[in-house]
Formats: structure tokens, sequence, C-alpha cells
């Protein structure tokens, strides 16, 4: 369940040991998971992009030490029709139940496009794709617009911001168009440092070529 990074590295090894009897059930019309769902301005991951791939799958052309959420969005996509995965998907097939049937001996998964019987059932969601407003104090009484980054909705103009938890930080130096003031609540103390923009050199690329023995 799920067509995320945790999603397709269960195919691809599913496939690796012999087991070809299965499907990928997806909620939404295009794979990646996180790395669809998510995409405000300055969106990366904060683990490096040569660590932060697959073993079975690995890219020495990542453009930057931190890739973009575009770049690693791109690599599961290539990754899903490389290995060949994306036969394997139902898209649009929300997972609304999952109950296993003693008596049948079998797992009965109801989905938005019908229902479905499984030996096995791996669960492979990500709560990072589920828009999460905090629970914010008076927060009804805010004039201004309020949307979870999950689900971002394309270039904002920026008058005032009020961030909770650490993504609320890139997304404001990213924006073009700063608040004039930005507010960031987080429960214990953050340390920042400069952006992690810096690119991949060519010898880091080499060292991570499948080729180089």
């Amino acid at each position: 369940v799920g067509s995320g990074f945790g999603g397709l590295a269960a195919g691809v090894k599913l496939e690796e040991a012999g087991i070809g009897d299965f499907v990928i059930f997806e909620r939404a019309s295009g794979l990646g998971g996180t790395w669809r769902d998510n995409s405000y301005p300055g969106c990366a991951c904060d683990v490096e992009s040569h660590l932060y791939s697959y073993s079975f799958a690995p890219n020495p052309n990542w453009s930057q030490s931190y890739s973009p959420q575009p770049e690693i969005l791109a690599y599961l996509q290539r990754t899903a029709r490389e290995r060949g995965l994306m036969e394997r998907i139902r898209f649009e097939h929300a997972v609304n139940d999952a109950r296993w049937d003693d008596r049948a001996g079998h797992w009965r998964v109801q989905t938005s496009q019908g229902l479905f019987t499984a030996d096995f059932v791996i669960g492979a969601v990500c709560g990072l794709s589920q828009p999460s407003i905090p629970k914010l104090a008076g927060l009804e009484r805010f004039e201004g617009k309020v949307m979870a980054i999950t689900g971002w909705e394309g270039d904002q103009v920026w008058k005032g911001a009020n961030g909770e938890a650490d993504t609320s930080i890139p997304i404001t130096w990213a924006c073009a168009s700063p608040p004039s003031q930005a507010i960031h609540l987080a429960r214990p103390l953050r340390h920042c440092s400069p952006g992690r923009g810096s690119e991949s050199c060519c010898c880091v690329r080499y060292n991570h070529r499948s080729d180089v023995p």
C-alpha cells in the first residue's frame, strides 16, 4: 500500500525474490508519496542524496549534496520505470479498509475501485503525505490564509507567516518575496546554518558510479 520510497522498494525486492503476483495500491494518480505531495518552496531532503538512494539503484548524477524535491521525485519515477513497476501500480486505488478473513485464510482489501484479496499486505504509507494543521490557540481569529505544506497551492503572496516545525525555515528562505515578519513556532530550540545547496562535485559522482570497481 503506497508507491513512495517504501512501496517501490518492496516491489523491487519481491521481484528479486521471485514473487511476481502482487500489485501496489496508490490513492493518487502518480507515484512518489511524500515527494509527490510536498512541493513547497525549498523542499529538499535533509539527508545527503547519495545516502538517500536505493542500494539497488545508485544515482551518481545527483546535482546537489542535498537534492531538491523535483529531482528526488524524478529519481523515483525513473526507478519505477527501469524496474518494471509501473504496470504493477494501481493508481487511484485508495485503500479504505483491510481485514484478515480467518475463515478464508486471506486479507480482504477494500479500495475505492473495488474489493481485492491477498495473502499478505505490506503497509508502506507515510504520515508526511497527510496535511496537518497545528492546533494553535486563537488560530480561528487569524485573518490570513492557513494551509499545510502538504499540497502546497502554487505561488503564494507572503505578507506574513506563521510556521510550525522546521519546514517553515526553508519555505521562508526560498520565497522570492519574503514576509515582512516571519514567526517560527517550535517546541525545542532550533539551530540554523546556511542553506545546503552545494553542488555535487565530479569526484563524488565518480565514486558513486556502479561501473567503478
